[in-house]
């Protein structure tokens, strides 16, 4: 069912970027860990650096169940269905972890950038004003703690189940017993479904959105405040800096992260037309699961959009921006090549 030699060269690219993110990740958390600063704006942003390296780090080591998977025939499922019961995606509870876990990290990474964004273009503007330091952690904790909740709620409330979904490399809960999943559904099922999905994408796209516009603002601020911020001598010159890096640490995530968002929107906009003319419901697994309907007209006949473009998108593409980070540290960060190369 899947190209063998495709399969194992994903597989490698996605070892490499586990095992390199993962090495340097933790190497950057320790880093930001030893920095001892007086001022309390740069001890704010220390904390936010730890929250974004410790993020990336688990990001990284999430790959490891896709990892083990891409490499199984068959993708640990054989044309016959005989399951290879090792594989981590086939433990029902550690598919209800890991769906969780990658959901939370990867929206977390996106409200941290957004987050140390507009930080950055705070302290621009007003560069005698301090941050509470608080915040730094206030933040990122009452997501986790949200998100937590809010999964705690939908397994009491629902009868979820996890499902591993070997077209996308990953596990999914479906608020279905597993008697109905399979079964055929309505148009009113399926707009409830594209409705759905579209609720759970806005968040990140609004964040993915404020990001984007806090990093335009923090560019034309840059030049506008200049002259103002080069007269409070060094302390200017490190905010200048420290304001170039936040900028193009932006740019990089926008990068790695905007072709996932601009295919599911065109997705559910491919749905939502076919419902048009539907007249008669569609299997509900091959609904939620996105890239495995081949009625899709984004995926049709293309089994590479099917079974590799969701892998790419979302898992490698979040855990690549995880490990360019700390490629960015060496190269903008003085200290850390410093410490690296082992001067320190």
């Amino acid at each position: 069912k899947y190209n063998i030699f495709a399969d194992h060269t994903l597989g490698l690219a996605l070892a490499l970027v586990s095992l390199t993110g993962t090495v340097l990740n933790i190497s950057s958390f320790i880093y930001f860990n030893r920095q001892e600063n007086a001022r309390r704006n740069s001890r704010y942003f220390k904390r936010l650096y730890l929250v974004i390296t410790l993020s990336d780090t688990l990001i990284c080591l999430s790959l490891l169940p896709a990892i083990q998977a891409v490499f199984s025939p068959n993708r640990g499922q054989s044309v016959y269905g005989e399951k290879n019961n090792s594989l981590m995606f086939y433990n029902k509870m550690f598919c209800n972890v890991w769906v969780v876990s990658w959901w939370m990290l990867s929206q977390l990474s996106t409200v941290m950038v957004a987050f140390l964004s507009l930080s950055r273009l705070f302290t621009l503007t007003f560069p005698l004003n301090e941050i509470k330091l608080w915040l730094s952690w206030a933040i990122p904790a009452g997501f986790v703690l949200a998100f937590i909740a809010f999964w705690a709620v939908l397994e009491v409330a629902t009868n979820t189940t996890a499902f591993y979904a070997q077209e996308v490399l990953a596990c999914f809960l479906f608020t279905l017993p597993i008697y109905d999943i399979m079964a055929v559904v309505t148009n009113s099922d399926l707009l409830v479904g594209v409705l759905s999905v579209a609720a759970y994408n806005i968040g990140p796209t609004l964040i993915f959105l404020i990001t984007c516009t806090s990093c335009a603002l923090s560019v034309v601020s840059l030049r506008k405040t200049s002259h103002r911020v080069r007269g409070l001598g060094n302390t200017g010159k490190r905010l200048q800096e420290a304001t170039k890096s936040t900028i193009i640490f932006t740019v990089i995530y926008i990068l790695c992260n905007i072709p996932l968002l601009i295919f599911v929107w065109l997705y559910l906009a491919d749905v939502y037309r076919e419902m048009v003319n539907l007249k008669e419901g569609t299997v509900m697994i091959q609904f939620l699961i996105h890239w495995n309907n081949n009625a899709r007209p984004l995926t049709a006949g293309n089994s590479f959009l099917k079974h590799y473009m969701s892998v790419l998108m979302h898992q490698f593409g979040v855990a690549l921006n995880s490990t360019i980070n700390p490629i960015f540290y060496y190269f903008r960060m003085k200290e850390f090549r410093n410490m690296i190369r082992g001067n320190q």
